[in-house]
């Protein structure tokens, strides 16, 4: 194995050697000087660093030498060479980073790792406390509490080698340490020399380390120089005695912390951890794949993570076990999914479509492609013997509701009861008055179920429900209620799936025997999110919009110009044009200074807009207000709605052209996305105002991104990438968040590869007979997959 110094080396060239040919490949393999650049890294490893290991010396020149006519060449052999470049680079990494840095010994271990942590050398029982607060109870979790960052002290310089502003390491001799008392603060100072220059290192209230190193000693300094007065000075670097007998140049690991242990005592447990209890760990991943996915086994990952040989070796060890942890989440949701789903059957429904072909025969409007090929899917579902499970996905305003209805119009012509649930009851009163009127030519009864409703209304509709005289029923919450049974439950249809737990989907679903499930939703769910949480649904997509839908023009102004666009809005409304004025919260409040929703309808209906009608929606109206504010606004009775984001899903008004959201940095994307998709609902052209009252560049550049495109699917990529899965999601359903290296913003490739792989696993082994440790996985991780086995 190649010492520690020539790794640094040799790391460094293999990583430059890539950048080089990554710029090359950027531009289009046009750099006439590729050899020269080559050759000149390859002049940087002086010969001592191959420390007359001829092998390695004949393969970097080999490499160099590959490119000797790289400017002679045409592009496409150009390609070519660098395609095989990459590759040698591969190959030198495997043979000299990764290799040597297996696991091949243990220690023998008859120990069990799952003893409490006291046990571990170094910690006992006054430690144990400490790691208990953060969640560290046994050896195992130890040896699972992997680092969230890295120190490369290989970096050694002299003091005249010194650089500012990147952390390096450097071996100097105390010459004179001194201590002061300054405004309030104890102030450490030490001079030190390595007999060429001096260097000065300064501390704060840190009066240990006064106590703990004399004049004379010889220390190691890492930290972050800074040349000040012509003079290198550290400020609070970390200092240790110098030992002839360590390792200074090394990859040092930093782990979270919590008061009462220190970064040293955690390192030196987790190595005695390694030492004696790594041989104890067993591989729960079966060799088949290690050996498709290339992954290092699990003694090797768990080393090399706390205490890496380089960023190679690192890399791989993290790749594994990031592989690990999506590999087992995936397993056990496809084994809990696998069981959940044979335990309900479908039922081969009968219907020949007569009644959806009269219904779409009475339509203002022809389906687009997508709605046709969807349509075609969910019949093809709905006739076939299993349980349909669709997940539809669909830009704002492109025509999802159509496909519902006529997905129960084919449910009822098959004999069976529908249920649509949605997440409010504008929503679902809205999908009421569309559902009553438009299904009545299909003779199908359709009934409206709140948590408002009456007492005796909720009884005749859930008697109805019962003794099959409804065909139909819309609702909220108030549809899970233990009482509510049906006489023959066939489909059930979900607006806005994330608006609802896992658990309120399950409880609808089973008030039939064999339903079919069409889950719908306007917020569109990034690729691997759909297929990590709906992996076993098949997935359809409406991106085309009805013709004569044009775009809306998005606008982010800034709030002093905010009359500018009132007037705006009053020209709209000069031409018979209706829209919305969003605002944060219903009430002002002491903690968050907002505009609330409350507050500004009084002074626009007394200001700027008292010429006009103007009404205030939000969510603590009895639903008797809001819906009799919705039928004025509907029927044009009312120009500008004041509302909260009560009306952020669903609601569907042609006329409405305009839409202002103030505060617009307190939404995020994809409830600014529904926002938008109330407006431009009709043929008229639309328009979005979003005003910001805070301008930082983060803030700038989501709203920038969001004003520049109308693709629901581009903003929800980007939307994940800023705020990560479980925020997506929502943490407290999914449990994403529990990943402690795996992340799968960043982890895509691997994500699918244990998709791929465990669903592999499960079709050649359905109960994991012959893996008897994966069904011990698929237990560890049983309450975390619960929720999401609908």
């Amino acid at each position: 194995m190649l010492k520690r110094w020539n790794i640094v080396f040799l790391d460094l060239f293999l990583s430059e050697s890539e950048k080089c040919f990554q710029k090359e490949m950027k531009n289009e393999y046009q750099d006439n000087n590729l050899y020269k650049s080559l050759s000149y890294l390859t002049s940087s490893l002086d010969h001592s660093e191959y420390e007359n290991n001829k092998d390695l010396e004949m393969k970097i020149h080999l490499f160099r030498n590959h490119f000797s006519i790289y400017s002679s060449l045409p592009i496409e052999r150009r390609k070519k060479r660098i395609k095989n470049g990459l590759i040698m680079l591969e190959k030198i990494r495997d043979e000299y980073l990764v290799k040597p840095f297996i696991v091949t010994t243990l220690n023998k271990c008859e120990k069990d790792p799952m003893s409490p942590v006291r046990f571990a050398r170094g910690i006992g029982p006054r430690r144990e406390v400490v790691l208990n607060k953060i969640k560290v109870k046994t050896i195992y979790d130890l040896i699972h509490y992997f680092p969230r960052a890295y120190e490369d002290r290989r970096d050694l310089r002299m003091v005249n080698s010194l650089t500012e502003d990147l952390p390096q390491t450097t071996v100097l001799t105390i010459k004179r340490k001194e201590k002061r008392h300054v405004n309030g603060m104890d102030l450490i100072k030490f001079t030190l020399t390595d007999g060429f220059a001096y260097a000065f290192c300064t501390w704060f209230n840190q009066t240990y380390i006064y106590s703990n190193f004399n004049e004379g000693d010889k220390v190691v300094i890492y930290g972050t120089p800074r040349r000040k007065f012509n003079k290198w000075e550290f400020v609070s670097p970390d200092i240790e005695l110098f030992e002839p007998t360590s390792e200074i140049r090394q990859i040092l690991p930093i782990y979270p912390l919590t008061s009462g242990i220190s970064q040293k005592v955690l390192r030196n447990a987790l190595k005695n951890a390694l030492e004696d209890y790594l041989g104890c760990l067993k591989e729960c991943i079966p060799q088949s794949i290690k050996e498709k996915r290339e992954l290092v086994d699990i003694h090797t990952s768990l080393k090399n993570i706390h205490f890496p040989g380089n960023n190679i070796i690192l890399k791989e060890a993290k790749r594994r076990l990031a592989y690990e942890e999506l590999f087992q989440f995936e397993l056990a949701i496809n084994y809990a999914r696998r069981y959940f789903t044979s335990q309900f059957q479908g039922i081969e429904k009968q219907f020949t479509g007569r009644l959806s072909k009269e219904f779409i025969k009475t339509l203002p409007f022809e389906l687009t492609s997508d709605q046709c090929k969807v349509y075609e899917e969910i019949k093809r579902d709905m006739q076939a013997s299993r349980s349909m499970r669709r997940l539809l996905q669909g830009e704002v305003g492109s025509g999802k509701t159509v496909i519902a209805e006529l997905s129960i119009i084919d449910n009822f012509e098959a004999g069976f009861q529908s249920a649509v649930m949605s997440p409010t009851s504008v929503l679902a009163a809205q999908h009421f008055e569309r559902l009553k009127e438009e299904l009545k030519i299909c003779g199908i009864k359709v009934e409206l179920l709140l948590g408002s409703t009456s007492k005796v209304e909720k009884k005749r509709i859930k008697d109805a429900l019962a003794n099959d005289k409804a065909d139909v029923v819309i609702g909220t919450h108030a549809l899970l209620q233990e009482d509510v049974n049906f006489a023959k439950l066939g489909l059930v249809v979900i607006d806005e799936q994330h608006r609802f737990g896992v658990r309120q989907r399950a409880q609808l679903i089973s008030k039939g025997k064999a339903v079919d499930t069409l889950v719908m939703t306007a917020t569109p769910i990034p690729r691997t999110l759909a297929l990590t949480f709906y992996g076993d649904f098949d997935i359809s997509i409406i991106r085309e919009m009805p013709k004569g839908r044009l775009k809306v023009s998005t606008y982010i102004v800034n709030e002093s110009r905010i009359y500018e666009v009132y007037d705006f809005l009053k020209e709209e409304i000069s031409k018979d044009n209706q829209g919305f004025i969003i605002y944060p919260i219903i009430e002002e409040s002491d903690v968050l200074q907002l505009k609330a929703a409350t507050t500004m309808y009084e002074k626009l209906r007394a200001g700027v807009f008292s010429d006009l009608k103007i009404a205030l929606l939000h969510g603590r109206m009895s639903y008797e207000e809001k819906k009799a504010v919705m039928d004025a606004f509907r029927k044009g009775d009312i120009r500008i709605l004041v509302s909260t984001t009560v009306i952020e899903v669903g609601i569907d008004i042609p006329n409405a052209t305009f839409i202002l959201i103030e505060h617009a940095e307190r939404f995020g994307l994809s409830q600014l996305h529904q926002l938008r998709g109330r407006v431009g609902r009709g043929d008229k052209k639309a328009y979005c105002f979003l005003i910001p009252h805070v301008y930082t560049n983060e803030v700038m550049a989501r709203l920038e991104k969001f004003a520049s495109t109308t693709d629901g699917f581009e903003l929800s990529e980007y939307d994940l990438s800023i705020r990560g899965p479980g925020e997506f999601l929502g943490t407290h359903q999914h449990g994403l968040t529990d990943f402690k290296v795996a992340d799968i913003v960043n982890d895509r490739k691997t994500l699918l590869e244990a998709i791929e792989d465990s669903k592999d696993i499960l079709d050649s082994d359905p109960l994991l007979l012959r893996h008897p440790l994966l069904l011990g996985v698929v237990e560890k991780y049983r309450k975390r997959v619960e929720l999401i086995k609908v």
